[in-house]
């Protein structure tokens, strides 16, 4: 064994890199044509990718002392425009 117990060939592993990828990639590449039933799921589907990187901890909004004010998500959310 190893200080997190024995090995087990069958455990359930997270592969973070592979993951992130994934993600980032449905975020950054627009639906194939066969789903285009999905365009009004679309929202929540980018919702789900980014809910999905934030929970492995791709994204570091707290500021330099330590708070998160949330200042940070609306310089990502908000156009040239500022809406």
């Amino acid at each position: 064994g190893n200080a997190n117990g024995p090995f087990d060939p069958y455990a359930v592993r997270l592969l973070r890199t592979a993951h992130t990828n994934y993600l980032s990639n449905a975020l950054s590449n627009p639906l194939p044509r066969g789903f285009v039933s999905l365009d009004a799921s679309h929202p929540w589907m980018i919702y789900w990718c980014l809910h999905s990187l934030d929970l492995l901890g791709v994204f570091d909004f707290d500021d330099a002392d330590g708070t998160n004010n949330g200042s940070n998500t609306n310089k990502t959310t908000n156009n040239a425009r500022g809406l």
